[in-house]
C-alpha cells in the first residue's frame, strides 16, 4: 500500500462510475466480518485492555468500578461505556453537556468535579489515552497465520454473490482494521482505499469499473494527521505509526479514528462526508432502472447514525432494491430488536461469514 495524501471531505466528488442494474453492489462490513481473522469485537477489546493494563502494572480498579456501575444501571459494560465515562470524568462539564439535559438534572457538578470514587481527572485522562492506544494496536493488520483464511473466506463470499473485479463495488465498514485491504492486496484487486491523491486518480479507470471503493465510516488504524497536513488533509500510511513517529509525510500528530464512545462524532468531517456518501449510495436504488445488491456482514446496528441512514433510505415506498441480506449468527434478532422497520426488507441469514454457502441463497435469485 503506497502512502498518499487525501482530502476526505471531497468524497462526494469521486463517484464517477456508471451504475447499472446488473453490476451495482454495496457491501457493508461490521465487526463480525473481521472476527474470523482474530480481530477483537467490543467485549473482547474490553478484556484485552484490562489484560494489557495488568501486564503494564496499571491499576484496573477504576475500569472495574466503571464496568460494575454501568452494568448495574442496565448498560453493556464494554469499552464504549468505559471510554465514555473516562472522558466525562476527565472533563465533567463537557461530559454532562454531551450527555444532555437529563444528565445535568441528575448530576451533582461539585461531586463530579471532585471525582469522589477515586481517581483524579488527570488520571482518567491518561487512562483514556492509554486505552485508545491499545485499541489502535489491537485493530490493525490480521495476523500472518490468518491470511490464508482471509483469502478463503472472501473468495467464497464473492463467489456466492457473483462479485467480480469488474463489478461496481462500494465497500463500507465500521471497522478500523486492514483486513479487507489485505485481502485485496493478496488477490491483486484494484482497491481505491482513499490512499491516492484525488487529483491523481484516473477517472477513465474508474468509469471502466476497474477499482473497488472502500469507505471506512469510523476511520482507520492507518489514517493519521501529520505536521505537514493542511486543510483537513489525512495521510494513509503503509505501516503502523505512533504519535511522534516520523514518516515520509511528516511527524505523526493525530490518528483519525472514531473511538467507541457516545460522542456525536458524525457531526465532524471526514465522518460526516463518509456517512452522507453512504446515504447517497443507499438511496440511489430508488428508481425502476437501478436495483442494487446490498450485503451486510457482521453488523449489529447499534449505531443510531448508521441505523438512520439505512432506515431513511430503505424504508421508502419507492425503494426498488430487491436483494438485501444481513449475514450474522444473530441476524433475525438484530433486525427485530434494532431495526424492526426493515424486517420486511432485509433478508436475515443466521450464519457467520466463514460458514456461508451457496445453499443459503437458493431461494433468492442473484
Amino acid at each position: 500500500m503506497k502512502s498518499g495524501k487525501n482530502y476526505l471531505c471531497n468524497l462526494l466528488n469521486i463517484k464517477v462510475r456508471i451504475r447499472t442494474e446488473v453490476d451495482t453492489i454495496l457491501l457493508f462490513l461490521g465487526a463480525g466480518a473481521s472476527k474470523p481473522f482474530d480481530m477483537p469485537n467490543m467485549r473482547e477489546l474490553t478484556d484485552n485492555i484490562v489484560n494489557e493494563f495488568k501486564k503494564r502494572y496499571i491499576d484496573t480498579s477504576v475500569l472495574n468500578i466503571i464496568k460494575k456501575r454501568v452494568e448495574d444501571f442496565g448498560f453493556v459494560p464494554d469499552i464504549e461505556a468505559v471510554l465514555t465515562c473516562l472522558d466525562a470524568l476527565s472533563d465533567p462539564g463537557i461530559g454532562i453537556k454531551n450527555a444532555g439535559p437529563f444528565a445535568a438534572l441528575i448530576s451533582d457538578r461539585r461531586k463530579a468535579n471532585e471525582i469522589t470514587f477515586g481517581p483524579k481527572q488527570e488520571k482518567c485522562r491518561n487512562f483514556s489515552i492509554e486505552i485508545r492506544k491499545i485499541i489502535r494496536e489491537n485493530c490493525n493488520f490480521p495476523p500472518a497465520e490468518k491470511e490464508g483464511k482471509l483469502v478463503e473466506v472472501y473468495d467464497n463470499l464473492f463467489d456466492i454473490f457473483k462479485i467480480e473485479q469488474n463489478n461496481a463495488l462500494d465497500v463500507y465498514t465500521t471497522n478500523y482494521d486492514l483486513c479487507f485491504e489485505r485481502y485485496c492486496a493478496k488477490r491483486g484487486r484494484k482497491l481505491n482505499n482513499l490512499s491516492n491523491d484525488r487529483n491523481r486518480v484516473d477517472s477513465k479507470l474508474l468509469q471502466k469499473k476497474e477499482f473497488w471503493n472502500l469507505y471506512k465510516l469510523h476511520g482507520s488504524s492507518n489514517w493519521v494527521i501529520t505536521d505537514d497536513c493542511v486543510d483537513g488533509e489525512i495521510i494513509i500510511t503503509d505501516m503502523f505509526v505512533k504519535s511522534g513517529d516520523r514518516t515520509v509525510d511528516g511527524e505523526m500528530k493525530e490518528e483519525v479514528m472514531i473511538y467507541p464512545t457516545t460522542e456525536k462524532y458524525f457531526l465532524r468531517d471526514p465522518y460526516f462526508s463518509l456517512l452522507l456518501n453512504l446515504r447517497n449510495d443507499l438511496i440511489s436504488g430508488i428508481s425502476d432502472k437501478d436495483s442494487k445488491l446490498i450485503v451486510i456482514i457482521g453488523y449489529s446496528f447499534r449505531d443510531d447514525a448508521i441505523n438512520s441512514a439505512f432506515i431513511d433510505s430503505l424504508n421508502k415506498p419507492a425503494f426498488k432494491h430487491k436483494n438485501i441480506f444481513l449475514i450474522d449468527p444473530h441476524a433475525k434478532r438484530i433486525i427485530s430488536e434494532n431495526i424492526p422497520r426493515l424486517c420486511k426488507i432485509i433478508e436475515p441469514i443466521d450464519k457467520r461469514i466463514e460458514e456461508l454457502n451457496k445453499n443459503d441463497l437458493k431461494r433468492v435469485d442473484i
